[in-house]
């Protein structure tokens, strides 16, 4: 064998003579050296090749998924989606109106999957895929998944209506135009946008009637991906809210609205005068008798059909008045039906953005609620809806504070521990109504100090709760109410004590109080009433804003600041 080192011969099976190898050992006796690879079989890398060639690779490899996201990342991502590759995009927020005039936001959805169908009365295409959007509606209206129809009408009020009611369209129906964002514009009429839970835009599609079966497999993959805060999402149409659940609120609406059907004016009179007498209450507080009147001077949301029963309901007020002339509460009934009837042809949006045949027709409904509740306050028989529907009537016809102060104080003299006063008058205060910045604040300071031996602090806290939740001044989940106003949260907090106090088995009450406490910030007292609600929320107080996220952020531990920390530590 052949010495690698010297070149000559080497007799032993050694890899290197004997001469070489005693000049290594003394040498390594001097010093370490690395150690000598042997010869590179031909035909196979030596290791360090294959160091070096796998180096090579990686950085490759590194850099084309450096490409990759960065392709990602620059390009379009509805260019991409249209590749077929799948591309999350946050859903950004946005505004559509109801046929009620009532709004709603993507917001308010939080935490449930959403198909927003963008569509036209005028399109043939559309018009073909009724059927199709019916069956989803019906198949899915008890379900996580929340069904917004969106129409792009120009014309919506004077086409749109007539069009569900002509069809017999049952879904909701929202105006879209001038109100849904760039982003949800579809490519074609009509479109499909699919938002997940948490609120990432992924299908988009122009489907027709043959697309069902696509559609349902979508929704059923968005349905079935729950995370953990969209447990305490409520998971179906709207339901009533706690009050309605745990009082009977709908039983005693429900049982004073079959009385008028049935025409039976002697047991109306008989069941109101029980309520009125005994003062009976809801376990927030508020008179039952505000779900009597609710029955019959109110009838509800059913598109397309309100109209139709108005035209039922009112010949049946106006009958129990002229069959009991000295009732008070068929002249109330009758006087706050006019009330509710006159904001029907008003609808609920801005004044600005109400047609003027629509505010023409609002303002000669409204002389006749007051006339009429004018005459049923001559009538020896007095009942405390009658001054709620006073203010009302006056916040609509825009009287002044000398007029509405003038309501109220009768009112208050009349019965001071009728909550709806307060709130009533607070919102003439408000400022897109009649008042300015502070006069809410301290208009419930005032109150405040008035029933401070009856209530405590707790008409301050229910002034303070419907100036927060009654308006979208506030961000569309109140977030801005303590930057925006003067309102106090430990005077508001003492209330909402002073009202566990009265009316300790109120769910809608703790809800409340642990809402406006996170939006103080105060963890302590927020975690406190977590504990106490468990996972009994209320939709209406926590809508767009997840019961779960707000709980999970109370009872996180606060970790003060770095000097804080260190004084724990020692």
């Amino acid at each position: 064998m052949i010495c690698p080192k010297c070149k000559n011969e080497n007799p032993d099976d050694a890899l290197y003579c004997a001469i070489c190898s005693e000049v290594f050992r003394k040498k390594a006796q001097q010093a370490p050296v690395e150690p000598i690879e042997p010869p590179a079989t031909p035909g196979k890398p030596t290791s360090s090749r294959f160091a070096k060639l796998a180096t090579v690779l990686q950085f490759k490899k590194t850099l084309i998924c450096c490409a990759l996201v960065l392709a990602y990342l620059i390009i379009p991502a509805k260019l991409l989606r249209s590749a077929g590759v799948p591309v999350p995009v946050k859903a950004g927020e946005f505004t559509v109106k109801g046929l009620d005039g009532k709004r709603i936001n993507l917001s308010d959805f939080a935490g449930r999957p959403v198909l927003l169908y963008v569509w036209m009365t005028n399109c043939p295409r559309s018009i073909d895929n009724l059927g199709m959007i019916s069956a989803l509606y019906q198949k899915y209206r008890n379900s996580p998944l929340c069904f917004l129809p969106v129409t792009l009408n120009p014309d919506f009020k004077t086409t749109v209506a007539p069009f569900v009611a002509s069809h017999g369209i049952e879904y909701p129906v929202y105006n879209g135009h001038g109100y849904l964002t760039r982003q949800f514009w579809p490519a074609g009429i009509p479109g499909v946008f699919l938002i997940d839970r948490q609120g990432y835009l992924h299908q988009e599609f122009s489907p027709d009637k043959n697309d069902q079966a696509k559609l349902e497999s979508y929704i059923d993959r968005y349905i079935a991906d729950r995370t953990p805060e969209s447990y305490f999402v409520d998971m179906g149409e709207p339901q009533p809210d706690l009050t309605d659940a745990r009082d009977g609120y709908f039983s005693i609406l429900k049982q004073a609205q079959q009385l008028l059907e049935d025409e039976n004016y002697a047991g109306l009179d008989v069941m109101a005068d029980e309520l009125r007498a005994t003062k009976a209450r809801f376990a927030n507080g508020d008179w039952k008798l505000v779900a009597y009147y609710e029955g019959v001077s109110s009838i509800g949301t059913n598109i397309g059909r309100k109209e139709e029963e108005w035209e039922r309901r009112l010949p049946l007020l106006k009958k129990w008045k002229e069959v009991r002339p000295a009732s008070i509460t068929a002249a109330v009934a009758y006087g706050g039906a006019l009330v509710n009837y006159a904001w029907y042809a008003r609808g609920s949006g801005y004044a600005a953005e109400t047609p003027e045949e629509d505010m023409a027709l609002f303002k000669q409904r409204l002389l006749q609620a007051k006339q009429a509740l004018e005459e049923a306050d001559k009538l020896p028989g007095k009942c405390p809806m009658l001054y709620d529907q006073l203010m009302t009537a006056a916040l609509g016809e825009g009287a002044g504070a000398d007029e509405q102060g003038e309501i109220f104080r009768k009112a208050v003299a009349f019965a001071p521990d009728y909550y709806h006063y307060y709130e009533e008058f607070g919102q003439a205060l408000w400022p897109i109504w009649y008042g300015a910045p502070g006069d809410v604040e301290q208009f419930a300071e005032n109150m405040a100090k008035a029933t401070k031996d009856a209530e405590g602090m707790g008409i301050y806290t229910r002034i303070m709760v419907q100036y927060a939740m009654g308006t979208t001044l506030f961000g569309e989940n109140g977030e801005f109410f303590f930057k925006r106003t003067n309102a106090s949260w430990p005077l508001m907090r003492q209330g909402f004590l002073d009202i566990d106090k009265r009316y300790p088995d109120s769910r809608v009450n703790l809800n409340e109080f642990a809402w406006l406490a996170c939006l103080a910030g105060d963890k302590t007292t927020a975690k406190t009433i977590f504990a106490r609600l468990g996972g009994d929320y209320d939709k209406k107080v926590w809508s767009g804003l997840t019961y779960a996220r707000w709980m999970t952020w109370a009872q996180k531990e606060q970790k003060g600041t770095f000097f804080e920390r260190i004084k724990n530590l020692l």
